[in-house]
């Protein structure tokens, strides 16, 4: 078995640029689902904005929380964070 880690699939690189510790991969995901949260309240319950802007918005936000979260999963499933 080999030491070296695969490669890294697209999506897994993109969500590490630039950062790329685990700490700051957890950041991203909570950072993401606040956002989501705060866009929700903002548009459905102050109905700021349209709701459908406010839908997608809060739907995208969502979906980089997995981004991130999945190139979590992948790195910590393949051992690849950078060792000090």
């Amino acid at each position: 078995m080999s030491d070296e880690a695969p490669d890294k699939p697209w999506w897994v690189k993109a969500s590490l640029t630039p950062f790329s510790s685990r700490a700051a991969q957890w950041f991203f995901v909570w950072l993401c689902l606040a956002t989501a949260v705060a866009v929700a309240i903002a548009a459905f319950g102050w109905h700021v904005g349209d709701p459908f802007r406010g839908f997608v918005a809060t739907g995208l936000a969502i979906a980089g929380a997995a981004i991130y979260w999945l190139a979590i999963r992948w790195m910590d499933k393949h051992d690849a964070w950078d060792r000090p």
